[in-house]
């Protein structure tokens, strides 16, 4: 969709989920992590922008 916000987020989930999964040394907290982000925004956006 070209949308520039999704480029700046996805760097900066995509960044902080490799510092996660490099800092305990396994994939759970990574995806963990980025499970909840993308819950956040399919659910709890929706709500906000409303």
């Amino acid at each position: 969709m070209g949308i520039p916000l999704l480029l700046v987020a996805s760097v900066l989930i995509g960044g902080a989920a490799a510092l996660e999964a490099r800092r305990a040394d396994n994939l759970i907290s990574a995806t963990t992590l980025h499970l909840v982000w993308s819950l956040g925004m399919a659910f709890v956006l929706p709500m906000i922008i409303q």
